[in-house]
């Protein structure tokens, strides 16, 4: 009867390495892939959460959000008391001065985007040093983007996530287009912008994966990626806005 023979170092050596080979691959795919399903889960509950607050606000203000004069704060405001915060930043009123940021030197009160006198343009601070700290922002096709964050109004949740909102100049909410990502909603209905990072500062900092897009309409909030041009851009050929509508329905 043959003896049974071990295995020898080298044959040990070579499994030992084709096992780390194989999880060096797998590993970090099933940490990829927990970290999408975190994600979703938080963009669910948080847009659950703003969707209610939405509608708060616009029962508040005789079940619409038209009429609200003013840029991106007093929409936030309307939205706070049905929201569960730990800061806010980034109102426009604070800036340096009182002044917008995107005042025009020569024509200061074109489409009264500007106070009147509104002399210093492009100069701003931003309260708490904002909500939204520096960092890389990325596309879902990995492409890098930046977006005019300082001027909006921002708030840091309970749950740690981080929102901005843009509330646009047109108060009875015919404004149909998003102006820092470029989409079209198909309805004039649209009275601003929120813009959700489920985990708050901490990456990856891309749309499409923890930041999504919403249309603040006059009594709802609707997901980027519904009924605009959005559509069929939640993959990596594309900027991945539309994951918000793609996410939410599955």
């Amino acid at each position: 009867m043959k003896k049974k023979r071990g295995m020898t170092l080298a044959e040990t050596l070579i499994t030992l390495t084709i096992i780390g080979v194989v999880i060096s691959i797998v590993f970090p795919i099933i940490i990829n892939n927990s970290n999408d399903s975190k994600y979703k889960t938080l963009l669910k509950k948080q847009y659950s959460a703003l969707s209610q607050a939405t509608i708060y606000a616009a029962n508040k203000n005789d079940g619409t959000l038209k009429g609200i004069e003013g840029y991106h704060w007093p929409l936030l405001s309307k939205l706070l008391p049905a929201l569960n915060t730990i800061e806010t930043c980034g109102d426009w009123n604070a800036f340096q001065n009182g002044y917008y940021p995107g005042c025009d030197p020569i024509n200061n009160d074109a489409d009264n985007e500007c106070p009147v006198g509104g002399v210093q343009p492009y100069s701003f601070k931003i309260p708490n040093g904002g909500c939204w700290k520096d960092s890389k922002f990325l596309l879902l096709n990995k492409q890098e983007f930046h977006f005019a964050w300082p001027d909006m109004a921002g708030a840091v949740l309970s749950d740690g996530s981080n929102i901005l909102v843009s509330h646009v100049k047109h108060n009875q909410c015919q404004y149909q287009w998003d102006e820092f990502f470029n989409g079209t909603y198909n309805k004039p209905l649209v009275c601003g912008t929120i813009l959700l990072d489920v985990n708050g500062n901490a990456e990856p900092n891309m749309v499409g994966k923890d930041i999504y897009g919403f249309w603040v309409l006059s009594d709802k909030l609707v997901p980027f990626g519904q009924n605009d041009n959005y559509i069929n851009t939640c993959n990596t050929d594309s900027g991945g806005y539309g994951c918000a509508a793609e996410y939410l329905k599955n």
